[in-house]
């Protein structure tokens, strides 16, 4: 997980943070802090660390970049498109080495004015795609390498340059500016690699990807119980209109109805699809393609909600990231409510029996034709593990159009489980009882501040 040395990526951020970045003269672009937010809006960069600071968060980037991407081959990107892996690490060693030159020009030839590049023409006339990433990586940490140096001197001497658009530009604001691109694009690179079974599972389950359009049609569970809870206890702690990061949104049915009770809303989910769905749903909410374990977002939410994602965090460390990154996210005094799975529960529930869930798709964005999908799913409890098989059919007037099955795995929790973990990440009050707006006895509902 990316974070800057000494402080957490999406601490507060002092009085003097709102002071790094000023206007030259009318017309200049915001740039900095002022567009990206403080912190990072994305990311969760702060702006207020200190040029030194900077230099040295730089200086470890070979590293930091080999070590985010050991497992990787370079050619990953997300679902929905953009850079791959061994680009992103060549536009960074690239942005790196040209802010290095425009800083010694100005230092060996007293040339101050640069010019503005187009990253995305770069990166075709470079050929980042064609990068083996072993090269992409020891290109990036060499020009890191020579950053450091530069900016080290450029420093020293106060040296400033001027851009056509973002005005008088000091070395210590290329060096916060240099490291969040860096920073901002090791967190790129994280979400790309997804490692969590939750997020793998949300990119590659049927259910949440290529049927999405089915979801709500198939989950059925009453709306109103969960959002009611929620909304009381946020009432009786004080709190009647809230600011609540629903993780895990799906399509956004709970979102929109606690948007409907005067809350605003944020929504997170690793499946694109679904997220658009809760997005079109949603219109006025923020919408955050996030893995879980890997989201640092900034402590800002009176709530944050989370019905059943924790189920498929399978390992403790996935576990551990997932509610330290939930609980992050809360204000002081804020309420996290999860709907979770109890191990004793769902394990008389897993009979191996197959069950079958039938979703008309009329009005749906399916071609035309009667169409339907059919749902099968068999579950079945293995040392702690439920494993659950999945079939998809398809049916078109009367046949089958299309098949499709996906098999994986949950980690249901137990009460002393929710209660250690809870705690041990600063949620002192937890209260545990069962489960409401759920059609079986298998859930617990949680709420802890």
């Amino acid at each position: 997980m990316t974070t800057l040395d000494g402080w957490r990526a999406s601490a507060p951020v002092g009085a003097a943070a709102g002071r790094l970045w000023s206007v030259d003269w009318l017309g200049v672009e915001p740039w900095g802090a002022a567009l990206y937010g403080n912190p990072c809006r994305e990311c969760g960069f702060d702006w207020s660390l200190t040029p030194a600071e900077a230099v040295r968060w730089v200086a470890g980037w070979g590293a930091r970049l080999a070590a985010a991407t050991a497992a990787a081959d370079g050619t990953e990107r997300r679902v929905d498109g953009g850079w791959s892996v061994s680009e992103y690490a060549s536009h960074v060693g690239d942005n790196l080495r040209q802010w290095a030159e425009r800083l010694q020009s100005a230092r060996l030839a007293q040339q101050i004015q640069v010019a503005g590049y187009d990253p995305d023409a770069l990166a075709v006339a470079r050929g980042y795609a064609t990068l083996p990433l072993a090269v992409a990586v020891w290109s990036s940490e060499l020009a890191a390498t020579t950053w450091v140096e530069v900016l080290t001197s450029a420093l020293d001497e106060d040296v400033s340059l001027r851009h056509p658009t973002r005005g008088l530009q000091r070395a210590a604001d290329v060096a916060r500016n240099n490291c969040h691109d860096a920073f901002h694009h090791l967190w790129d690179v994280e979400q790309i690699l997804v490692t969590s079974s939750s997020a793998r599972v949300s990119a590659e389950r049927p259910f949440y990807s290529r049927h999405a359009d089915a979801y709500d049609l198939l989950i059925t569970d009453p709306v109103e119980p969960w959002v009611d809870a929620v909304h009381d206890r946020l009432v009786l702690a004080g709190r009647p209109s809230a600011s609540v990061l629903d993780a895990g949104c799906g399509t956004g049915r709970h979102a929109a109805a606690l948007g409907a009770k005067g809350h605003r809303v944020d929504l997170a989910d690793a499946s694109p699809e679904l997220l658009a769905r809760a997005s079109a749903r949603c219109p006025a909410s923020r919408a955050l393609l996030v893995d879980l374990c890997t989201m640092r977002l900034p402590a800002e939410y009176d709530a944050v909600t989370c019905r059943g994602v924790l189920n498929d965090m399978i390992t403790d460390a996935e576990r551990e990231a997932a509610v330290a990154a939930l609980a992050g996210c809360l204000r002081p005094g804020g309420l996290l409510f999860l709907d979770v799975r109890e191990a004793d529960a769902s394990r008389s529930r897993a009979d191996g029996g197959t069950r079958l869930v039938v979703a008309e798709l009329t009005g749906t964005k399916q071609p035309t034709g009667n169409a339907e999908l059919r749902f099968h799913t068999r579950t079945t409890w293995e040392r702690g593990l439920l494993r659950v098989e999945e079939r998809y059919e398809l049916w078109r007037d009367g046949r089958v159009e299309q098949e499709s099955s996906y098999d994986f795995t949950m980690r249901p929790w137990s009460r002393d489980e929710l209660f250690e973990l809870l705690r041990r990440h600063g949620l002192r009050h937890v209260d545990i009882t069962a489960g409401v707006g759920r059609r079986t006895a298998d859930r617990l509902l949680v709420v802890a501040r």
